[in-house]
């Protein structure tokens, strides 16, 4: 693991934190509620996370590309974060949208 995917993991527990506390989930009510342990996800759960965890490998992955020995600016480095997770966001709507 490499200091780019350390902070990929640190933004998305910050991201999940802030939209969970919006009221946003991205797990199956019965995990929600406790009733269905977060360690052994349903289908949903699995479904509605893919695109949050690929996103951030992503974003990962851009930034090693992009740091050249120098690290990424700060600014760079938010913007790419809210882009990535802009689409993440679309595909999650995607799933709930077909889940239905």
């Amino acid at each position: 693991m490499d200091r780019w995917e350390i902070e990929a993991n640190a933004l998305l527990f910050r991201y999940l934190r802030r939209r969970t506390a919006a009221g946003t989930h991205y797990c199956c009510e019965d995990t929600r509620l406790g009733l269905r342990s977060a360690h052994h996800p349903s289908p949903l759960t699995a479904r509605l996370t893919a695109p949050l965890v690929a996103y951030k490998r992503a974003w990962a992955q851009d930034m090693r590309e992009a740091d050249v020995g120098e690290g990424v600016p700060v600014e760079v480095q938010r913007a790419a974060w809210r882009d990535c997770m802009e689409r993440a966001e679309a595909e999650v709507q995607r799933v709930r949208a077909g889940s239905g």
